[in-house]
């Protein structure tokens, strides 16, 4: 199992951008369904201990 992590996200209506711990470099992603996926295969494994995303945007609720 990897280690644990914290999830920051920052989200905009075309993409959005994922640092997955804190030595990792953010990656960009399209903010659609299939990208939706690929954010969530992206951190299986892992055990996430926190999610942060910006509330006020109304973006949101899809990713989450």
């Amino acid at each position: 199992m990897h280690e644990s992590i914290v999830l920051g996200i920052d989200i905009a209506k075309l993409s959005f951008d994922a640092a997955l711990g804190v030595t990792t470099a953010a990656r960009t992603f399209s903010n659609d369904d299939a990208s939706h996926k690929t954010m969530i295969t992206a951190v299986a494994g892992h055990t996430v201990e926190l999610i942060v995303t910006e509330a006020n945007s109304g973006l949101e609720p899809d990713l989450a």
